[in-house]
C-alpha cells in the first residue's frame, strides 16, 4: 500500500507548480474499501491541495472533501 509521506507530497506540489497540470495522490487500493486522495490543482499564483475521501459505489466514483493540506 503506497503511503503519502511529507516528502512525496512536497515533490508533487513542485511538479504541479512546474507543469500546471492537476495531479492526484492516492493512499490505498480504493475499490470497495475507499481511499484517501490528495488533489493538487494549479492556480495562477499558487497550488491548492485538498484531502478527499474517494469510494466506488455501483461502478461510480464518489468523492467528499475532508479539508485542505
Amino acid at each position: 500500500m503506497p503511503s503519502l509521506t511529507d516528502t512525496v507530497i512536497r515533490h508533487a506540489l513542485k511538479r504541479v507548480e512546474m507543469s500546471q497540470k492537476q495531479e492526484n495522490l492516492a493512499d490505498g487500493e480504493g475499490r470497495g474499501t475507499g481511499r484517501l486522495v490528495l488533489v493538487l490543482k494549479p492556480m495562477p499564483k499558487r497550488v491548492t491541495a485538498d484531502w478527499m475521501a474517494q469510494q466506488w459505489r455501483d461502478g461510480k466514483r464518489t468523492k467528499k472533501k475532508l479539508g485542505a493540506y
